[in-house]
């Protein structure tokens, strides 16, 4: 993948964050002031009812996926300035990583229509596109650690098509309970134990890549990028799936540092110093 084509494929997602924020925030506040929000949740959205530091609300839920609506298009234009001129083959995998985030997102969707009394075929689809964007997720940061030790690498694209094509195919093979809806708007997995185990294989088999690819090059830089996956695949998930606000305040700080600190050091094993 040339540097031109690169930077287009990041330009695109950008715009296409941007307009999802967008999209959500006129949602939100069309809701907002029609009243359909306070029907749907019973409390408005401005109040201090279901907001409490250490007690488990719907309210928090909703703030942390509004956060990651917020991070996604930021660190997209992060990207793009800070790599417009930087042979990093490695960053569009990091886009894949915000495209999967993003994609998790469907669940606001679910969340502001209150799809989860509805049992739709819409419901059924941003419930797979919130699984599909998770797997995304998971499977871009594999890559990337299995594309590391090799940083002048520019050929991604038959890594972006296994992720998708394994993602979609996970995804089609899981199947979902549309009749039950977790407390953070995501519909429940069928084999549930199984799909989580899965989860974590990835995330050990990643940490494993990390660590071969470093005794591969003794480049100390991979270890810096591995501590980096962690603290961002923490606060990631902690976001997605937690209604306390404490603990969401800690997994923000958490994904807010760790992607901070993977771009300055991937920016740096760029420099071939």
């Amino acid at each position: 993948m040339t540097l031109k084509v690169r930077n287009r494929l990041i330009t695109a997602f950008l715009i296409f964050s941007i307009i999802s924020l967008i999209t959500i925030i006129s949602l939100l506040i069309s809701n907002i002031a029609n009243g359909t929000f306070k029907t749907v949740f019973g409390y408005d959205f401005f109040s201090l009812e279901q907001l409490s530091f250490i007690k488990p609300g719907q309210k928090t839920v909703l703030l942390s996926l509004i956060f990651i609506q917020f991070f996604v298009p930021v660190t997209a234009c992060v990207l793009y300035f800070n790599f417009e001129k930087t042979q990093s083959s490695l960053i569009i995998l990091f886009c894949a990583f915000l495209l999967g985030t993003q994609m998790e997102l469907s669940k606001l969707y679910i969340a502001l229509f209150n799809l989860q009394d509805t049992y739709s075929e819409i419901y059924l689809l941003l419930g797979n596109f919130s699984l599909m964007g998770k797997l995304i997720s998971l499977f871009s940061f594999f890559l990337i650690a299995s594309e590391c030790k090799n940083t002048q690498k520019l050929d991604v694209e038959i890594d972006l098509i296994i992720i998708l094509t394994i993602s979609i195919f996970v995804t089609v093979c899981i199947p979902l309970n549309t009749s039950k809806c977790t407390n953070t708007f995501e519909l429940t997995y069928g084999f549930s134990k199984t799909v989580i185990v899965l989860f974590i294989t990835v995330v050990i088999l990643t940490i494993l890549t990390f660590i071969f690819s470093y005794r591969e090059t003794e480049n100390k830089k991979i270890l810096h990028l591995m501590i980096c996956y962690i603290f961002i695949m923490l606060g990631d998930y902690i976001l997605t799936s937690s209604n306390i606000a404490v603990y969401v305040l800690a997994g923000s700080l958490c994904l807010i540092a760790g992607t901070n600190r993977f771009m300055k050091t991937l920016h740096r094993m760029y420099l071939w110093d």
